[in-house]
Protein backbone atom coordinates (compact mmCIF):
# COMPACT_ATOMS: atom_id res chain seq x y z
CA UNK A 1 0.00 0.00 0.00
CA UNK A 2 1.31 3.46 -0.86
CA UNK A 3 2.27 5.81 1.97
CA UNK A 4 -0.42 8.11 3.33
CA UNK A 5 0.14 11.70 2.26
CA UNK A 6 -0.66 12.82 5.78
CA UNK A 7 2.82 11.52 6.68
CA UNK A 8 4.99 14.50 5.72
CA UNK A 9 8.34 13.19 6.91
CA UNK A 10 9.68 12.79 3.36
CA UNK A 11 7.98 15.85 1.92
CA UNK A 12 9.70 19.06 0.94
CA UNK A 13 8.72 21.77 3.46
CA UNK A 14 7.26 23.95 0.72
CA UNK A 15 4.81 21.31 -0.55
CA UNK A 16 1.33 20.93 0.91
CA UNK A 17 -0.17 17.45 1.15
CA UNK A 18 -3.44 18.76 -0.30
CA UNK A 19 -1.69 19.46 -3.61
CA UNK A 20 -1.27 15.75 -4.32
CA UNK A 21 -3.92 13.08 -4.99
CA UNK A 22 -4.74 10.24 -2.65
CA UNK A 23 -2.50 7.26 -3.31
CA UNK A 24 0.31 9.41 -4.69
CA UNK A 25 3.82 8.37 -3.67
CA UNK A 26 5.01 11.38 -1.61
CA UNK A 27 7.73 13.66 -3.02
CA UNK A 28 11.31 12.97 -2.01
CA UNK A 29 12.56 15.49 0.53
CA UNK A 30 15.57 17.43 -0.74
CA UNK A 31 17.79 19.78 1.25
CA UNK A 32 20.26 22.28 -0.19
CA UNK A 33 23.85 21.61 0.81
CA UNK A 34 26.85 23.90 0.80
CA UNK A 35 27.25 25.59 -2.57
CA UNK A 36 23.52 25.42 -3.35
CA UNK A 37 23.73 21.91 -4.82
CA UNK A 38 20.52 19.96 -4.41
CA UNK A 39 21.27 16.22 -4.12
CA UNK A 40 18.87 13.53 -5.25
CA UNK A 41 18.24 10.64 -2.89
CA UNK A 42 19.08 7.91 -5.40
CA UNK A 43 18.00 5.08 -3.11
CA UNK A 44 14.61 6.71 -2.52
CA UNK A 45 14.07 7.19 -6.25
CA UNK A 46 14.93 3.55 -6.96
CA UNK A 47 12.67 2.41 -4.13
CA UNK A 48 9.75 4.44 -5.48
CA UNK A 49 10.30 3.10 -8.99
CA UNK A 50 10.26 -0.48 -7.75
CA UNK A 51 7.20 0.01 -5.55
CA UNK A 52 5.07 2.37 -7.63
CA UNK A 53 6.65 2.65 -11.09
CA UNK A 54 7.36 6.37 -10.65
CA UNK A 55 9.04 8.87 -8.33
CA UNK A 56 8.56 12.60 -7.84
CA UNK A 57 11.44 14.79 -6.68
CA UNK A 58 10.00 17.94 -5.22
CA UNK A 59 12.56 20.60 -6.15
CA UNK A 60 15.79 20.04 -8.04
CA UNK A 61 15.89 23.69 -9.11
CA UNK A 62 15.12 25.33 -12.44
CA UNK A 63 18.75 25.11 -13.66
CA UNK A 64 19.10 21.39 -12.85
CA UNK A 65 21.40 19.47 -15.25
CA UNK A 66 18.72 17.15 -16.54
CA UNK A 67 20.99 15.20 -18.87
CA UNK A 68 23.23 13.94 -16.06
CA UNK A 69 21.08 14.37 -12.96
CA UNK A 70 19.38 10.99 -13.26
CA UNK A 71 22.42 9.21 -14.68
CA UNK A 72 22.37 6.76 -11.78
CA UNK A 73 19.41 5.11 -13.56
CA UNK A 74 21.21 4.62 -16.89
CA UNK A 75 22.50 6.44 -19.95
CA UNK A 76 20.42 9.18 -21.60
CA UNK A 77 19.16 8.29 -25.08
CA UNK A 78 19.27 10.78 -28.00
CA UNK A 79 15.78 11.92 -28.97
CA UNK A 80 14.19 12.70 -32.33
CA UNK A 81 16.74 15.22 -33.62
CA UNK A 82 19.70 13.86 -31.67
CA UNK A 83 19.09 16.11 -28.67
CA UNK A 84 19.39 14.62 -25.19
CA UNK A 85 17.11 17.19 -23.55
CA UNK A 86 13.90 17.98 -25.42
CA UNK A 87 11.64 20.94 -24.67
CA UNK A 88 7.94 20.25 -24.26
CA UNK A 89 5.97 23.48 -24.49
CA UNK A 90 2.97 24.83 -26.43
CA UNK A 91 3.73 25.64 -30.06
CA UNK A 92 1.55 28.58 -31.23
CA UNK A 93 1.51 27.04 -34.72
CA UNK A 94 -0.29 23.90 -33.49
CA UNK A 95 -4.03 24.10 -32.83
CA UNK A 96 -5.28 22.93 -29.45
CA UNK A 97 -7.75 20.74 -31.37
CA UNK A 98 -4.86 18.38 -32.18
CA UNK A 99 -3.80 15.76 -29.64
CA UNK A 100 -0.09 16.32 -29.09
CA UNK A 101 2.29 17.21 -26.23
CA UNK A 102 3.22 20.38 -28.15
CA UNK A 103 0.05 22.34 -27.48
CA UNK A 104 -2.35 22.66 -24.52
CA UNK A 105 -4.62 19.72 -25.29
CA UNK A 106 -5.25 16.61 -23.26
CA UNK A 107 -2.80 13.87 -24.23
CA UNK A 108 -4.14 10.31 -24.32
CA UNK A 109 -2.50 7.30 -22.63
CA UNK A 110 0.62 5.84 -24.22
CA UNK A 111 4.12 4.63 -23.54
CA UNK A 112 7.16 6.38 -24.99
CA UNK A 113 9.14 5.35 -28.08
CA UNK A 114 6.67 2.69 -29.28
CA UNK A 115 7.35 3.64 -32.92
CA UNK A 116 11.00 2.55 -32.84
CA UNK A 117 12.04 -1.06 -33.54
CA UNK A 118 14.55 -1.32 -30.70
CA UNK A 119 13.75 -1.86 -27.02
CA UNK A 120 12.03 1.30 -25.73
CA UNK A 121 13.94 3.40 -23.19
CA UNK A 122 13.53 2.29 -19.60
CA UNK A 123 12.77 5.64 -17.94
CA UNK A 124 11.25 9.00 -18.84
CA UNK A 125 12.09 12.13 -16.84
CA UNK A 126 10.07 15.36 -16.99
CA UNK A 127 11.45 18.49 -15.33
CA UNK A 128 9.28 21.60 -14.99
CA UNK A 129 11.03 24.85 -15.83
CA UNK A 130 7.68 26.66 -15.59
CA UNK A 131 4.63 24.81 -14.28
CA UNK A 132 1.17 25.61 -15.62
CA UNK A 133 -0.89 27.85 -13.35
CA UNK A 134 -3.55 25.12 -13.37
CA UNK A 135 -4.06 21.82 -15.15
CA UNK A 136 -1.38 20.11 -17.22
CA UNK A 137 -0.83 17.33 -14.68
CA UNK A 138 0.97 14.22 -15.85
CA UNK A 139 -1.32 11.23 -15.36
CA UNK A 140 0.00 7.71 -14.77
CA UNK A 141 -1.43 4.21 -14.48
CA UNK A 142 0.29 0.89 -13.85
CA UNK A 143 0.53 -1.02 -17.13
CA UNK A 144 1.60 -4.16 -15.29
CA UNK A 145 -1.68 -3.97 -13.42
CA UNK A 146 -3.44 -3.81 -16.78
CA UNK A 147 -1.50 -6.83 -18.06
CA UNK A 148 -2.58 -8.74 -14.97
CA UNK A 149 -6.21 -8.50 -16.16
CA UNK A 150 -5.36 -10.74 -19.15
CA UNK A 151 -5.26 -14.52 -19.15
CA UNK A 152 -1.95 -16.28 -19.75
CA UNK A 153 -3.20 -17.18 -23.24
CA UNK A 154 -3.99 -13.56 -24.09
CA UNK A 155 -0.64 -12.37 -22.74
CA UNK A 156 1.00 -14.91 -25.03
CA UNK A 157 -0.94 -13.38 -27.93
CA UNK A 158 0.25 -9.89 -26.95
CA UNK A 159 3.79 -11.21 -27.28
CA UNK A 160 3.17 -13.17 -30.48
CA UNK A 161 1.24 -10.75 -32.70
CA UNK A 162 3.15 -7.91 -34.34
CA UNK A 163 1.57 -4.53 -35.10
CA UNK A 164 2.55 -1.35 -36.93
CA UNK A 165 3.35 1.72 -34.85
CA UNK A 166 3.99 5.24 -36.15
CA UNK A 167 5.09 8.57 -34.75
CA UNK A 168 2.60 11.35 -34.10
CA UNK A 169 1.78 13.49 -37.11
CA UNK A 170 2.79 16.79 -35.47
CA UNK A 171 6.42 15.63 -35.55
CA UNK A 172 6.38 15.73 -39.34
CA UNK A 173 6.99 19.49 -39.20
CA UNK A 174 10.42 18.59 -37.80
CA UNK A 175 11.02 16.06 -40.57
CA UNK A 176 10.30 13.13 -38.26
CA UNK A 177 8.32 10.19 -39.61
CA UNK A 178 9.08 6.97 -37.78
CA UNK A 179 7.41 3.57 -38.16
CA UNK A 180 8.12 0.12 -36.78
CA UNK A 181 6.57 -3.32 -36.45
CA UNK A 182 6.68 -4.83 -32.97
CA UNK A 183 4.57 -6.88 -30.55
CA UNK A 184 2.69 -5.14 -27.76
CA UNK A 185 4.56 -7.17 -25.17
CA UNK A 186 8.24 -8.11 -25.18
CA UNK A 187 10.71 -8.85 -22.39
CA UNK A 188 14.24 -7.91 -21.35
CA UNK A 189 15.96 -10.27 -18.90
CA UNK A 190 12.56 -11.61 -17.91
CA UNK A 191 11.03 -8.17 -17.27
CA UNK A 192 7.93 -7.29 -19.34
CA UNK A 193 8.22 -4.35 -21.76
CA UNK A 194 4.80 -2.93 -22.64
CA UNK A 195 4.03 -0.82 -25.71
CA UNK A 196 0.79 1.17 -25.76
CA UNK A 197 -0.66 3.96 -27.89
CA UNK A 198 -4.21 5.28 -27.90
CA UNK A 199 -3.83 6.69 -31.42
CA UNK A 200 -0.71 5.55 -33.25
CA UNK A 201 -0.89 1.77 -33.14
CA UNK A 202 -2.45 0.21 -36.23
CA UNK A 203 -5.31 -1.83 -34.77
CA UNK A 204 -5.58 -4.44 -37.50
CA UNK A 205 -7.83 -6.91 -35.66
CA UNK A 206 -10.43 -7.10 -32.92
CA UNK A 207 -7.81 -8.30 -30.45
CA UNK A 208 -5.76 -5.09 -30.77
CA UNK A 209 -8.86 -2.86 -30.86
CA UNK A 210 -10.10 -4.41 -27.63
CA UNK A 211 -6.63 -4.10 -26.08
CA UNK A 212 -6.54 -0.34 -26.71
CA UNK A 213 -10.15 0.28 -25.71
CA UNK A 214 -9.83 -1.71 -22.48
CA UNK A 215 -6.47 -0.06 -21.78
CA UNK A 216 -7.96 3.41 -22.05
CA UNK A 217 -10.79 2.43 -19.70
CA UNK A 218 -8.32 0.89 -17.23
CA UNK A 219 -6.30 4.12 -17.39
CA UNK A 220 -9.38 6.24 -16.76
CA UNK A 221 -10.27 4.20 -13.66
CA UNK A 222 -6.83 3.87 -12.08
CA UNK A 223 -4.78 6.92 -13.10
CA UNK A 224 -3.19 9.33 -10.66
CA UNK A 225 -2.72 12.98 -11.65
CA UNK A 226 0.64 14.40 -10.65
CA UNK A 227 1.30 18.15 -10.78
CA UNK A 228 4.97 18.81 -11.53
CA UNK A 229 5.77 22.06 -9.75
CA UNK A 230 8.34 24.50 -11.13
CA UNK A 231 11.75 23.01 -10.41
CA UNK A 232 10.28 19.57 -9.72
CA UNK A 233 11.04 16.37 -11.63
CA UNK A 234 8.96 13.26 -12.28
CA UNK A 235 10.56 9.99 -13.42
CA UNK A 236 8.70 6.82 -14.33
CA UNK A 237 9.35 3.31 -15.62
CA UNK A 238 8.45 3.44 -19.31
CA UNK A 239 8.38 -0.36 -19.60
CA UNK A 240 5.65 -0.47 -16.97
CA UNK A 241 3.64 2.76 -16.78
CA UNK A 242 1.10 4.30 -19.13
CA UNK A 243 1.17 8.09 -19.11
CA UNK A 244 -0.94 10.96 -20.39
CA UNK A 245 -1.56 14.64 -19.63
CA UNK A 246 -4.47 16.79 -18.55
CA UNK A 247 -5.34 19.81 -20.66
CA UNK A 248 -4.27 23.30 -19.55
CA UNK A 249 -4.51 26.93 -20.71
CA UNK A 250 -1.26 28.54 -19.52
CA UNK A 251 1.03 29.02 -22.54
CA UNK A 252 4.01 29.63 -20.24
CA UNK A 253 4.14 25.95 -19.28
CA UNK A 254 7.60 24.60 -20.11
CA UNK A 255 8.84 21.10 -19.38
CA UNK A 256 12.08 19.42 -20.40
CA UNK A 257 12.31 15.70 -21.16
CA UNK A 258 15.09 13.15 -20.93
CA UNK A 259 14.72 9.47 -21.78
CA UNK A 260 17.03 6.90 -20.23
CA UNK A 261 18.01 3.50 -21.62
CA UNK A 262 18.25 0.31 -19.61
CA UNK A 263 21.24 0.36 -17.25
Amino acid sequence: MRPDLSDTRRKHPGTRASEFPAGFAPPIDLSCVEGGVVPIDEDAVRSDLRAHGYSYVDDVGESFDLRTGFGFLGEPVPQYLGEYVRDVRPDPAISDDVITPYNRSEVLPHTEWFEFPDVPPRYVVLHAVVAASSGGETTLADGYGYLATFSAEDRAELARRSYRWRSQVTLESEGIHQEASAPILTAVDGRPVLRFSSLFMECADDFSKNFVAAGREYFRRTRVAIPIGSGGALVWDNWRMLHARNAFTDRRRHLRRVIIGAA
